[in-house]
């Protein structure tokens, strides 16, 4: 529920001053989330600036665990290696490539996609995510003052 203007004028001047000031420190700004979203997407910066550290959290373990598979598998080349251990034997069959590729490669793969969908959602939700904090600590600040 926004503050109407009718509501700010029970505050008296000094209150209504703290009100400006501290709603202007506690707002999040769009722009400066679309910055961090850009720089740090996958690392869930953007989620920290807006004070979800839970979900901030979330994403930053899945992309640590899609970029450690991602060092598995280019480093080590374990899907490569059996592979080529399996050629060696005459034992390529199709069930065996599958088994080959399907631990490490299709985890990371999913990892990736869900990391991938989940910041393409707060993309297109940070206006009305913003906009609802900003809101919310307005709310707060006033009730905060109309107490005094």
């Amino acid at each position: 529920m926004d503050i109407t203007a009718r509501e700010l004028k029970v505050l008296n001047e000094k209150d209504l001053s703290i009100f400006c000031d501290n709603t202007k420190k506690e707002r999040k700004k769009v722009f400066l989330f679309y910055i961090l979203w850009a720089i740090g997407k996958k690392f869930g910066i953007h989620n920290f600036y807006l004070n979800r550290p839970k979900v901030a959290i979330a994403q930053l373990s899945i992309t640590i665990v899609n970029l450690i598979l991602e060092n598995i598998l280019k480093h080590n080349n374990i899907a490569v290696e059996r592979m080529v251990d399996m050629a060696m034997s005459n034992q390529i069959t199709i069930e065996n490539l599958k088994n080959c590729f399907f631990g490490f490669f299709n985890l990371n793969s999913i990892l990736g996609l869900i990391v991938l969908a989940w910041v393409t959602v707060d993309l297109f939700l940070a206006k009305n995510i913003i906009d609802n904090i900003n809101e919310d600590s307005e709310n707060s600040i006033y009730n905060s003052l109309n107490k005094e």
